[in-house]
């Protein structure tokens, strides 16, 4: 199988980002929250608070959306041009997409492309984290629980701290913007 990273990797740029920036569009008192994000990306940054209560804070404008799947349908729908035309040229029946940001809506991507997703769980409803951020040593965890014993034979990824997944493919790769390279790690 081949796992990739989503955001910046198959999907440029950060599709949190981008969907916030859709959300605000869509629902302008969505903006409100920044203001509580900031403090607590400040907070983050002196490691005063979970990479999860920051993600949460992020996601805090959820509640106050009625009808969250008719806003993440609209979005997949306008950021589909976002997958990367590499991706789909390269694309196989078994590919694995493996992401920190929310499987509400990643997911959505991965039925409309037909790629399998493993990614954050977070309650669409309340922006509340179920477990841990899908990152690091976490992204290899969630993909032995979900396949156990797999082998990968190629990852990609745009970030360092995918290392932990880089290491248990045969082949990795580093992926920015559309310039793929071999991702040679240190012994």
């Amino acid at each position: 199988m081949n796992v990739y990273d989503f955001d910046s990797t198959i999907f440029y740029p950060d599709s949190s980002m981008c969907f916030l920036l859709f959300a605000i569009k869509k629902h302008p008192s969505v903006i409100l929250n920044i203001f509580r994000v900031i403090p607590d990306a400040i907070r983050y940054r002196h490691k005063k608070i979970s990479v999860e209560q920051l993600k949460e804070s992020l996601y805090g404008f959820l509640p106050k959306i009625k009808d969250i799947d008719a806003l993440t349908d609209s979005f997949v729908e306008e950021y589909s041009g976002h997958i990367q035309k590499w991706y789909l040229e390269k694309q196989r029946d078994d590919d694995v997409i493996i992401s920190g940001s929310p499987e509400f809506y990643v997911g959505k991507f991965g039925k409309k492309f037909g790629f399998e997703v493993i990614s954050t769980r977070m309650d669409k409803h309340t922006g509340k984290i179920e477990g841990s951020n899908c990152t690091k040593e976490e992204k290899v965890r969630r993909l032995m629980e979900v396949h156990p014993g797999a082998a990968v034979e190629n990852f990609y990824s745009d970030s360092l701290k995918d290392t932990p997944m880089a290491r248990i493919a045969e082949n990795a790769f580093m992926v920015k913007k559309h310039r793929i390279t071999k991702w040679y790690l240190p012994q």
